[in-house]
This record gives structure tokens, sequence and C-alpha cells, in this order.
């Protein structure tokens, strides 16, 4: 190492003490702290040697000479041809980008200062932890169950493990995926190295164009003979189930239309479905009440994070025809079916007499009906925090069964075995058709994959995403290495914008807030951001949105991981910008809560009114995290693991943090 070097960290370490060195980087120094801490991302030139550096020597250093500003603390790198000239001397080789270059680059002020080493050939990404204070001034922070270990904050963008059909765990080096580009940055949510073994190209919901979408295009297409035996199989269920009569239509009365429509599921099964065209429904004649609850995406994630620290079993079930369980109370008269209306009786319509999909009220009413089955026949009780769940209590204080619901899709979890059969027996034999489907392998359109040895889950929507990027044709597309430029000022459009611009937006942010709302924390806040424009959105807004799929474009495989071997238990964290959004200066704020070492929950909006200081911003922001630091706790008392200490709140601001635990300010 030349002197000159030595004589920059002694010039760093004197001028600016709060610059802590990560020790790992510098083997040669015996003086530095020992305060340990995680290395932020490498600053260019800095994290990485180039190919035609691969011959030079271990002492073949970038000569750095940092000025640093108190007042932004920025760092300043100044090359000079003198010093370059005098480091000539003491180096044995330097790369002509060294000598010519005689100018002043500002970088950020970066937590630990890398050199170039050569002998560090691969690149290599350090996890950063921030310096968040929790909101509780105990000494260790502790996690809500007791039963789980006290847990310190740790970063979001945790790495997994790559794991082979043997188990056995290898390390992971490089972090970037092999589909992505050079200059593609770390995968920002954990991830495997190993590929996933099948491509999906099948369709999880009807808004792609692989799927037929109309009773003629499916008899024209070459798998008609698979499209009529599914439609067969529909129209022979609703028979069955009596779900409508044939009659004269009364007159002043006007029928429901009807349509079919078609998807291919996961498995490859086809799948047909009559629906009604309910916007052709009047209110106040044809329904009342059309609100139906069904379980929050959080809920499935925190339950899942339960499952992985605990063991629980997670089977999954299917409901064939659940709306026709319901029986209706209003009259309503539907259209016969394209491709089965009887000869002679044309001009009949179908009284309906058990709902049907499509229906305003057809999910209100399946619900009640399953709920009041559920209640009345097999003794488990809904939560209070989430209506979607439902929980069986054979002892007091002892949960043993959860059974999660979502319109049709059943998710059962508990730890005894025997029980969860018995249950799923007992479903299949009462009044509803029920398919088993085993353990569960998908839920919500999110693969689900599990490694039981580990107590290891995986979540992620990559079929999905593949899906999406298909349909709006940017599945070749170049991937970009973050959701959004780092500079990007999105404003409100002050023309107007074409129907057609307006449409595919919309279809776009549509497509973009599922996945963000299912796996993808990472673009909560492009997403949200691209929102507030779907009335009126630009060319710009537009490209943008398309910026945020081409990040998808390298990040498809991204998935969420769920570590119960960790025994991590809750923790938060809070922040707030202030003042970001040009158009009303309202902050954007966000929260995100860690269970198992992954993420559970994520919120990302515009606060409702102006903040006066960062301050404020961020108290709003920790109040908004507080309440649902409560619902959360409140949820795990429900299912029988009652916190017994407090929850630990992370925050970055001072202000907000001695506001909150200053006991004599109201």
């Amino acid at each position: 190492m030349s002197i000159l070097y030595r004589m920059c960290l002694n010039k760093i370490e004197s001028r600016h003490r709060d610059v802590v060195f990560d020790k790992s980087h510098f083997p040669n120094r015996k003086d530095l702290p020992q305060e340990k801490v995680l290395s932020p991302p490498a600053v260019k030139g800095l994290d990485s040697s180039s190919p035609s550096d691969q011959n030079d020597s271990e002492n073949d250093s970038e000569l750095i000479t940092p000025n640093i500003d108190q007042s932004n603390r920025r760092i300043t790198r100044s090359f000079t041809r003198k010093t370059l000239q005098n480091a000539r001397a003491s180096t044995p080789s330097h790369t002509q980008e060294d000598s010519d270059e005689e100018t002043t680059v500002q970088q950020p002020l970066p937590q630990t200062i890398i050199p170039k080493h050569n002998s560090h050939r691969q690149r290599t990404q350090s996890p950063i932890t921030h310096r968040r204070q929790p909101v509780r001034r105990s000494e260790t922070p502790t996690p809500g169950p007791s039963r789980y270990r006290e847990l310190t904050p740790q970063t979001f963008n945790e790495q997994l493990e790559n794991v082979e059909e043997d188990n056995e765990v290898h390390e992971y080096n490089d972090p970037v995926s092999s589909n992505r580009s050079d200059t593609a940055s770390p995968d920002p949510l954990n991830i495997s190295e190993e590929p996933f073994e099948n491509t999906i190209n099948n369709i999880l919901v009807n808004m792609f164009p692989d799927n037929p979408n109309s009773y003629k295009e499916a008899m024209a297409r070459p798998e008609s003979n698979e499209w009529k035996q599914a439609i067969k199989d529909e129209y022979d269920g609703l028979i069955e189930m009596g779900t409508w009569k044939l009659v004269d239509l009364p007159k002043g009365r006007k029928p429901v239309k009807c349509r079919w429509t078609f998807v291919v599921k996961l498995d490859r099964r086809y799948k047909a479905r009559l629906v009604a065209k309910g916007f052709t429904q009047v209110q106040g004649i044809d329904f009342k009440e059309t609100f139906s609850p069904v379980a929050r995406f959080e809920s499935v994630r925190y339950l899942l994070a339960f499952a992985a620290l605990e063991d629980w079993e997670i089977e999954a079930m299917d409901i064939k025809l659940a709306f026709l369980h319901g029986m209706l109370k209003e009259e309503i008269y539907m259209e016969q079916p394209e491709g089965f209306v009887k000869k002679g009786e044309e001009k009949k319509v179908c009284r309906l007499i058990r709902s049907i999909y499509g229906l305003k009220q057809a999910s209100r009413v399946w619900y009640e009906t399953f709920a009041k089955f559920l209640n009345e026949k097999m003794s488990f009780r809904v939560i209070h925090s989430d209506t979607g769940v439902y929980v069986l209590r054979r002892q007091e204080g002892n949960i043993d069964i959860v059974i999660i619901l979502y319109v049709d899709d059943i998710l059962i979890m508990g730890n005894d075995k025997p029980l969860i059969i018995k249950i799923k027996k007992s479903l299949s034999s009462q009044e509803f058709k029920m398919k088993d489907l085993g353990p569960a392998e998908s839920y919500l359109g999110m693969r689900i994959t599990r490694d039981r040895r580990r107590r290891l889950i995986w979540l992620d929507q990559a079929s999905y995403v593949t899906n999406a990027l298909n349909r709006f044709q940017l599945s070749n597309a170049n991937s970009t290495r973050t959701p959004l430029p780092s500079n990007v000022h999105l404003e409100a459009f002050t023309g107007t914008s074409t129907d057609e611009a307006r449409t595919e937006y919309q279809q776009m942010i549509g497509t973009l807030l599922y996945a963000a709302l299912g796996t993808r924390p990472d673009i909560a806040y492009a997403v949200t951001r691209l929102s507030r424009y779907m009335a009126n959105p630009s060319k710009d807004h537009l490209h943008y949105a398309k910026y945020v799929f081409k990040y998808l474009v390298g990040t498809k495989e991204l998935r969420l991981r769920y570590d119960g071997l960790s025994q991590a238990g809750l923790i938060g964290f809070s922040d707030s910008d202030w003042g970001e959004n040009k158009d009303d200066r309202h902050s954007t704020s966000g929260n995100v809560f860690m269970m198992a070492n992954c993420a559970i929950t994520w919120m990302c909006r515009r606060q409702k009114v102006v903040a006066t200081s960062v301050g404020e911003a961020e108290y709003m922001e920790l109040s908004d995290t507080a309440k649902q630091c409560a619902w959360l706790r409140s949820f795990a008392h429900e299912i029988n693991f009652s916190p017994t200490k407090g929850t630990p709140l992370c925050a970055d601001n001072q202000a907000a943090i001695f506001i909150a635990t200053n006991k004599a300010i109201d």
C-alpha cells in the first residue's frame, strides 16, 4: 500500500470521525475501529475490478484524496496530474483512465470507504443496515411472541441460499440474475439462484390474450374439443344444482344477459364458467346489499410466516361452483346460455333460484352461506381482525386449525394433521362440492414453495409477471436497475390524454397493483406514485409505467422467503419524505413489518394533509405504523399468539422519536 493511500485514510479519520470503516475491507490496517458495520453498496470505481486489471498487482489501488464538506455531507474525489505522477513511482502500473483523469466528481458520502482490491475478483454485495433507532427505549428490540428470539433491525434485502435437490446449501456470490444486463443492480428481494423447473406460460386470469374471449372464439380454436368438454362440465353442474328453471318473462322485466368465460389453470386444466352480466342489474329490484368480505393479502402472508415458525401443515381446497350454493332471495331472470338454447323455447328465460357468478349479490350470498355452515356445523368462529379468517378452538387457549377463505379458494393451516384430514373429509361430504388440492402449491396467483426440513417458505408471482410482460409485449425489453429512475419527479399532466393512452395506462397500473399487493414490495412506491395519474396520464407517465415493467423483466423470479428456524419475531420500520409531490406538496410515507426475517405487510401512500416539517411528516407516518402494529398484535392474539412484550418500531427521525417517547407532550 502506497504512502499516499495511507495519508488518505488518516485524513478521512481525522476530518470525519463519524465515517465508520469496515475492517474486512482493510486487511492491513490494525488501527481501524472494531465496530461491526455492514457495508453499503460499493461506490462506482471502488467496488470491483475491471477485466483489464486482472494482471495488476495487489498494490495497484485507485488513489483517492477525499475532501469532505461537513455542510452537505458530500465527498469530493479530486484527481490531479501531480498526484498521479507521484503515485507512479510507488505503484507498478496504472490504467490509461487514471493518467488522463483531471476532474472533480461529486458522490454521496458512503458509510464505508471500500478500496479497489485486485485480489477480490468476484463482485459481492453486502447488505446495508440504516441506523434507525427504535422508538422503544429498550437496549435490544424484542419481538411480539415471547417464544421467538429477540430481533434486531435487519435488512429487507436478504439473499437466499441456493437450494439443490439434496438440500445442500451453496454459497451465492452473484446476486444478479443471469438474464439481466451487466449494469443491473442487486435483486431487491430474497431470490434463489436456481431457476424454476418449468417456464409457466399459462394464464392466471382472463385478462391475458391467450384465453378465448367468447364462445365463438373458443369453438374456433384448435383445442375446441377441450373447451367443449369444459363447457359441458360447467353446464351439467348448473343443471344438477338446479340453478334455474325456464319460465316466460313477466311483463315489465328485462332479463340479465350472460356469457361464457374461459381460462387455463396452472395444472393445464381447461376451465369454462357461465357468468351473468351483473352490470345490467337494477339496484333495488335485482339486488340490495353486495358487500362480501374476503381475506386480506396481509393475513395470508402473516399466517404463512406463523406456519414457517411453527412448522404448520398447509393444505389447499377448491370449492366447485361455490356461488351456486347460495339461495337467492330476489326474483332475477337471465337469458339462456349461448350454445344451450332449447329448441321451441327460445323466448323463455331462466328464473334464477341459486346465485350465479357475475351477479352483484352473488359473493355476499355465498359468504353468508359458507360462514353459517362453518359456525353452526363445524364450530369455527370468525376473528374480528379479518372476517375472511376462521379458527377452530377445541380447548380454551389453544387454536387447532385456521381456515383462510378468499371467495372459493381455501387454505387450511394447523399443527394437527389428522384433524385437518378429518375437516377436509367433512367439508367434501357436506352440501358443498370440494376438490382436495393437497399441500398448497399456489394461492391467489402466488406460488408457494416449501422446504419442511429447513422450515422455509417462498412466495412468488413469477408466472403472473411473465404473462403481464407478454400481454404488453415487453418480455424482450432491456431490464432496468430500479423500478423508477432516482431523479424522476412526476407531475400532473396539464393537457388532455387520449382515450387509447388512458386505457393502456390504466391497464398497466392495474396489472402492476396486483403484483405490488401480492409479493412485490419493491415496486410498491413506484406503482403508488404512478397510480395518481390514471385519470389523465401523459406520455411521460406511460413511459415510466413501462419502465417499471422493464424492471420486472430482470426481477420476475424474485420471491419472499420466510425462515422458520430464525425464530424472528415481529418488527416494524417507518419512513417518510417531506413534500416530494410537487402538485400539492403532500408527503409520501411508507412502512414495512417483518416476521420470520421477511416482509409480511408493507404500505406506501400519500399523506392526507400537508406536513409543515420533516419531523411532522415522519411522526404522522409513525402514527400510521403504530396503527398497523396494533392490528397485527390483535390478529396474533386472536390466533393464540399473544405478544408478551412490546413490538419494536424503528424510525430515523429524531424529532418524531422524541415526540413519540416524550410523555410530557400531549
